[in-house]
């Protein structure tokens, strides 16, 4: 619980704020403050101890209680002054009370837009300073973590896409020799057509696919992949991954390359130095990333816990 340093250089401040809400009297008893900046000292507890009270314009009293300030203070942002908290609580306590004479209290309106404060005041000062970038729960910083540590650390690595010549096939079996065989002659069509117009952009590479796709025999097939970002040691065959990172420059056209799953003709988009992220500035940019999503489970969450507490509290009935 906030402790608030409540003291006597405070009155200065109040009647300030009286006078910005054009309050005709403030009465603020020094008896009660003394009383409870003593109690300050020895417990933590509120009480219903009037603090302040306010006359209004029409004469009538407002009071504000210790306990008020105090949950105030505590909904309020960790940086917020108790003066600050005190005037806000001033101007609401007027703005109810001018409500109430003109007895907007219960209408509709009223209880919709007090709802709708209540709930933007809950998730700006409840809600979103629960989760926050210093004190978001570990597990989900840890778990996410370990799911993208390759974003932070990794080797040399080449991002590219390709196309891939091959044998129609529903199971996925490999390229045997014959297939290969067939193929040797649209490959080689193919690869004069990438060196007289070259492509330098995946968009590019993609487009091609119809017109190869059309020097295709019944059986064979021709399709277009985004390899993504990859190393010397995967996840790919052995034999495309050396002939990727042979490639010292980007963009740059390969192929074809042959593996038992037919001819890649592969463009090599971005050459990818090593990263060795340290781990204090793994654990910034991770908790920066994941905030949103975090905020947005938690309130799904919330979300169906208040709707099945709802639930519970009034059951349909059966007969409905």
């Amino acid at each position: 619980m906030r402790l608030i340093p409540f003291h006597h250089g405070m009155l200065l401040r109040v009647l300030y704020v009286a006078r910005k809400l054009c309050v005709l009297s403030l009465f603020v008893f020094l008896s009660t403050l003394e009383t409870y900046a003593q109690k300050q000292s020895t417990q933590t507890k509120p009480s219903d101890i009037v603090l302040v009270e306010i006359l209004n314009q029409y004469g009538e009293k407002v009071e504000i209680t210790e306990k008020e300030l105090q949950r105030a203070h505590e909904l309020a942002p960790q940086t917020q002054s108790i003066e600050n908290t005190l005037e806000q609580v001033i101007q609401l306590s007027l703005l109810q009370a001018e409500a109430e004479r003109q007895g907007l209290g219960q209408h509709p309106k009223a209880l919709d837009e007090r709802d709708r404060v209540a709930v933007k005041h809950f998730i700006s000062v409840g809600f979103e300073q629960k989760y926050r970038l210093d004190n978001l729960p570990q597990q989900y910083v840890e778990q996410s973590k370990q799911r993208n540590i390759g974003h932070f650390r990794h080797p040399e690595l080449r991002q590219g896409v390709h196309i891939l010549v091959k044998p129609t096939s529903e199971d996925r079996s490999l390229m045997n020799e014959q297939q290969a065989q067939a193929l040797q002659a649209v490959v080689k069509r193919i690869k004069d057509d990438l060196n007289n117009d070259p492509v330098v952009l995946a968009s590019e590479l993609h487009k091609r696919m119809s017109r190869y796709q059309a020097w295709m025999d019944q059986g064979y097939e021709v399709i277009f992949e985004n390899l993504g970002r990859f190393s010397a040691t995967g996840p790919f065959i052995m034999s495309f991954n050396e002939a990727c990172f042979k490639v010292h420059e980007a963009p740059k056209l390969i192929g074809p390359i042959q593996t038992p799953f037919g001819f890649h003709f592969t463009l090599i988009e971005a050459i990818i130095p090593p990263l060795d992220t340290p781990d204090a500035k793994i654990e910034e940019e991770v908790r920066k990333r994941i905030l949103p999503e975090v905020r947005a489970y938690e309130w799904r969450k919330l979300i169906t816990t208040l709707f099945q507490a709802s639930e519970e509290s009034n059951p349909t009935s059966d007969g409905n």
